[in-house]
């Protein structure tokens, strides 16, 4: 259980420092709602995303490396359809 919480919370932490950067350097996102709102949406799917790996691989045997790319692909399109509908510049929802 221990190693399930300290997943979610480094993935959670590096998520949210690299899309966030991602986000105002590249895209030039400035405003503080979109800001946020790149937060609140990746406090909903990042965690989803890393128990659906951690335990199908605990439980099941896959590989991480076969499983991770569709989860993301998913996650990908849920936050970028969840970015474009709130985001005030929603010109980059694909961040």
């Amino acid at each position: 259980m221990d190693k399930i919480i300290i997943s979610l919370v480094v993935s959670w932490v590096l998520t949210v420092i690299l899309e966030g950067a991602a986000a105002c350097l590249v895209f030039r996102v400035r405003s503080w709602r979109d800001q946020f709102l790149l937060v609140l949406i990746n406090t909903l799917t990042n965690p989803i995303a890393v128990l659906i790996c951690t335990l199908t691989v605990e439980y099941t045997g896959i590989s991480r490396t076969a499983l991770i790319i569709p989860v993301e692909i998913l996650v990908f399109l849920m936050e970028g359809l969840m970015l474009g509908k709130a985001m005030e510049s929603a010109s980059h929802p694909w961040i």
